[in-house]
């Protein structure tokens, strides 16, 4: 357990009331309640919640809208336009996976760098395990 997981008082386990504080606590609010004037303020907020009228209406409104949209994305063939540039958008990401693989086997057919890669790798999987291992030392 770690030292800001402790109470105010030092002690690991929580502060618990006993039975006796429990009622004394219960009695200390029964005696200090005190009734708050109402003035017709929930009548007023009864008044302004929207009626099932309303909400109709806005229902009707929303699927109005959402024809419009598709009405709108037809008649103006943007179904076609955007099938054509995910199409194009496909054919590029092709192109720069097939270079990048080219790349790399350039890369591999040169052993100093493939021995420097392979170096960077070792160093950044043992930076990660060192931080790892400090950790689990701090959490202990």
């Amino acid at each position: 357990m770690r030292e800001d997981d402790k109470n105010i008082t030092g002690y690991d386990e929580p502060m618990g009331l006993n039975i006796t504080d429990e009622q004394m606590i219960q009695m200390f609010f029964a005696d200090h309640q005190e009734e708050i004037p109402d003035d017709g303020f929930s009548q007023r907020v009864m008044k302004k919640i929207p009626t099932s009228r309303t909400r109709r209406m806005e229902r009707w409104w929303q699927v109005a809208c959402l024809v419009m949209g598709v009405i709108f994305i037809v008649s103006t063939q943007m179904v076609l336009s955007l099938e054509d540039s995910l199409f194009a958008s496909k054919v590029t990401a092709m192109m720069l996976f097939s270079k990048a693989l080219c790349s790399l086997g350039e890369l591999v057919a040169q052993p100093q760098q493939l021995l420097m890669m392979l170096a960077g790798m070792v160093t950044v999987l043992c930076v990660w395990g060192y931080n790892k291992v400090l950790d689990a030392r701090i959490e202990m």
